[in-house]
């Protein structure tokens, strides 16, 4: 899966734009946010730029309460932004191939 966005800089920045992901169905207790990816982005003032993020499963993956690696199916959260105090946020299904 792949998640893009595009970035429009008001004011300069030089700095990372991170991803994170939300489990709200999880089998066991996580983390409120996970970092999961980082972009790093040089913008002047008025300029725009596309950031796109690769997902993968293990990305997604934790360890159940028989410790073993899981992805389960079901709502996965996808926040980002400049920092973890200034997120967007976007929900997606997680299911298995079939």
């Amino acid at each position: 899966m792949t998640s893009s966005l595009h970035l429009l800089v008001l004011h300069g920045r030089q700095g990372g734009h991170q991803l994170y992901v939300r489990d709200p169905v999880a089998q066991v207790t996580r983390p409120l946010v996970e970092l999961t990816d980082w972009a790093l982005v040089d913008l002047q003032p008025g300029q725009s730029e596309r950031v796109t993020f690769e997902l993968h499963a293990h990305q997604f993956a934790y360890a159940g309460r028989d410790l073993t690696a899981r992805v389960d199916e079901g709502e996965i959260v996808l926040l980002t932004g400049p920092d973890s105090a200034r997120l967007q946020s976007v929900r997606v299904m997680v299911r298995k191939n079939r």
